[in-house]
């Protein structure tokens, strides 16, 4: 792979013989960076319904013709468009996507509200999202991290089309756009049409209100449930020399029948039917989770085995190797799929600045010391530093 520097524009190429290429284009501008809660995921939606010179149907019927159809989605940090295409047709692809971040028409945002609002709701009933969110707000309190990425439905029936442009400024901006492309193609031919038809008028820096001060704290959120449903999460302030291993530990305590959460507290214990643990990563922080549902009458009972494992992370030690073979493993399978390599590249770029290889990802995941292991659980074995969400 290889990186250039186009008119204000990252892109990484990966020439490679495949009848099928990828393309994902990646904004750094995501939901923390608001000043309207919810305006980038309105406007990740409403950027598909036509632009300068292509219809809605003539997007939608190019992609699905000659791809796999078009994804977009938008987290706290960032939009992603991704696509893939028949590497034959990657330039036309590029020009209708091109074509959709510089001068999408919004036509009919206002139904588009309707459909983000039935989503908003759908939200609300899923219990284990629902109770994630309020994680967030015991984490993160009043922070710009703490906020639902879809707004609330007062700010979605307000958005204007003055809005959307705005925000299409800001997203789509110099210096804060990458773009991989994968796939059998001729570099040069393709770099020249990126730099002859991609050009950002916009500057817009990134203020980041860095997270810090951290407090744990508790949500409880009363409703008619036969379940309770609990997250429990902890950040990881200047993880990135860590990553790796915070990574190795999450498999190892909540990823798959083998992981000592699920091993002890559904198989041996046989008190949930899912435990699972996960990770978000952040410009400065990471949170490190635990996810369940169970019966009522067992949650504290669950909770007391969570503490004692955490706790306890040293007596694991031994399987330390074994935790970085399975994860080797893990990550080897899931790069079977190559999108997930791609991503994985991307997000490695965008997180420390590097273009690696699935070689050099196996190669950290090796030179994982126990030491490092050691500092890690250190933090994550605190538990009264854990904020708690339960929905009862």
């Amino acid at each position: 792979m290889k990186l250039y520097t186009l008119n204000g524009l990252k892109v990484i190429s990966d020439v490679r013989n495949s009848y099928l290429s990828y393309i994902i284009i990646y904004s750094k501008v995501g939901s923390r960076y608001e000043e309207k809660s919810g305006i980038t995921h309105f406007l990740e939606h409403n950027i598909f319904k036509g632009s300068k010179r292509f219809s809605y149907f003539q997007i939608n019927e190019f992609f699905e013709l000659y791809g796999n159809s078009i994804d977009a989605w938008t987290t706290k940090e960032g939009v992603t468009i991704y696509t893939s295409i028949l590497s034959e047709k990657i330039l036309q692809a590029l020009d209708i996507l091109f074509d959709i971040i510089l001068y999408p028409t919004f036509e009919n945002y206002e139904n588009e509200k309707n459909v983000i609002i039935q989503e908003y709701k759908e939200l609300l009933d899923n219990y284990e999202e629902r109770c994630y969110y309020y994680l967030n707000k015991a984490i993160f309190k009043n922070h710009p991290l703490s906020r639902e990425i879809l707004g609330n439905i007062k700010n979605i029936k307000s958005f204007t089309k003055e809005d959307l442009i705005k925000r299409k400024n800001e997203v789509f901006s110099k210096d804060n756009v990458v773009i991989l492309i994968s796939g059998n193609f001729d570099e040069d031919k393709i770099l020249k049409f990126i730099e002859d038809n991609i050009k950002f008028e916009y500057n817009y820096n990134l203020n980041l209100k860095s997270f810090k001060n951290y407090k744990p704290s508790i949500i409880e959120k009363k409703l008619q449930n036969f379940y309770n449903y609990t997250a429990l999460g902890i950040p990881i302030f200047n993880y990135k020399p860590f990553k790796y291993i915070l990574i190795l530990i999450s498999h190892m305590l909540g990823s798959g029948s083998s992981s000592i959460l699920f091993d002890t507290i559904r198989e041996k214990l046989g008190l949930v039917y899912d435990i699972h643990t996960f990770l978000d990563f952040y410009n400065e922080v990471a949170i490190f989770g635990i996810s369940y549902s169970v019966e009522k009458k067992y949650n504290e009972k669950v909770i007391l085995e969570v503490r004692k494992i955490i706790e306890n992370l040293k007596n694991y030690i031994d399987d330390f190797q074994k935790a970085k073979q399975k994860l080797k493993t893990s990550i080897m399978a899931d790069f079977e799929f190559y999108p997930n390599y791609l991503f994985a590249t991307l997000n490695e770029y965008i997180t420390s600045n590097r273009i690696i290889t699935k070689e050099n990802i196996l190669q950290d995941i090796e030179n994982l010391s126990l030491n490092d292991f050691l500092e890690v659980i250190e933090i994550i074995g605190k538990f009264d530093n854990y904020s708690i969400a339960i929905i009862k």
